[in-house]
Parts: C-alpha cells; sequence; structure tokens
C-alpha cells in the first residue's frame, strides 16, 4: 500500500506591515490593520474559529498563517460596505488573501 500524503499551503501575511500604494504616482507606505481589521471581523465573524482567528490576526507580531477556509469569509467581510477600512487597503488585503 502506498500513502500520499497531500501538504495543503497556508498561505502568510503580516498583517502589521501592509504595504500599499498612498498616491496615483506609486508613492507606497507599510502600515499596520492588524488591531482595526481584527476588532472589524470580530464583530462580523459568524464562526467561532473564524473569531477566534481575529483574535490572532490582532495579537499578531509578524507573519501568520491564514487558514484557506478563512480566506473566503475575510474576503467577504473586507467588501462589506460598512468595514471602516480604506478602499486602497482592502483592496492590497484582499490581493494578499487571494494570492495563491
Amino acid at each position: 500500500i502506498k500513502i500520499q500524503y497531500t501538504h495543503i499551503h497556508m498561505k502568510t501575511i503580516d498583517f502589521t506591515k501592509i504595504k500599499v500604494e498612498v498616491s496615483y504616482d506609486g508613492k507606497t507606505e507599510t502600515i499596520n490593520i492588524a488591531k482595526d481589521f481584527a476588532n472589524f471581523c470580530k464583530m462580523r465573524a459568524i464562526d467561532i474559529g473564524l473569531e477566534e482567528f481575529c483574535r490572532t490576526i490582532y495579537f499578531s507580531t509578524g507573519e501568520i498563517e491564514v487558514p484557506q477556509e478563512y480566506v473566503a469569509p475575510l474576503v467577504q467581510i473586507l467588501s462589506l460596505p460598512d468595514c471602516p477600512i480604506f478602499a486602497f487597503i482592502k483592496k492590497e488585503l484582499i490581493k494578499l488573501l487571494k494570492e495563491q
């Protein structure tokens, strides 16, 4: 019998250092979105596991692994009209979450 293991690749994101374009001429800045994003997500998470992951984001100090099952819910939360995060930051965060 041959056993084959499938490795599930988890994406890593540093929510404390999100590089965003802040002007149309390409100027970039690195911002810390961890606490604001985590607090907003916590209040909209309908899954206990996702709510706990929001805690991980909040207290993160560097790169963290984002479980694949939370990518779509996080993107949906970012897409909510009442999300207080500016559009240029949302776009970068969504891009990072969706990258393979």
